[in-house]
C-alpha cells in the first residue's frame, strides 16, 4: 500500500469516529491511566482533545506530555474490525486561536 494511500485510509477511519481510549502516566501512582475521550482531527492529523483544567489528566499531561491513543471499530465479521494506535506528546492550549479543529 502506498503512503498517500494508506494516509488517506487512516484519516478516513479516524474522521469516522468520535470517541478513543486516551493513556497518560500518572506519575504519583506509577501507573498508565485509561479513560474515552471525545477527539477532534484536523487535516493534519493533529488531535484535539478538550477536559477540564482542575482534570488530573491535565495534571498528568503536564508532569509527563508522553500520550498514547486508540481509536477503534468493532463490526461483524471480527476480520473486518480495525483500530489504529497513535503514540506522541500532549500540549496543552489556552487559545482558541491555537485550535484548527
Amino acid at each position: 500500500m502506498s503512503y498517500e494511500k494508506n494516509h488517506k485510509e487512516i484519516f478516513s477511519r479516524l474522521s469516522k469516529k468520535s470517541t478513543g481510549v486516551l493513556g497518560t502516566i500518572d506519575k504519583n501512582l506509577n501507573t498508565v491511566r485509561l479513560r474515552v475521550m471525545y477527539y477532534g482531527l484536523d487535516d493534519n492529523f493533529n488531535c484535539y482533545l478538550m477536559s477540564t483544567k482542575d482534570s488530573p489528566k491535565i495534571e498528568q499531561i503536564l508532569v509527563s506530555p508522553d500520550i498514547s491513543f486508540i481509536v477503534f471499530d468493532l463490526v461483524e465479521p471480527y476480520d473486518e474490525s480495525w483500530e489504529i494506535e497513535i503514540n506522541g506528546y500532549a500540549k496543552i492550549l489556552n487559545n482558541k486561536e491555537e485550535i484548527n479543529y
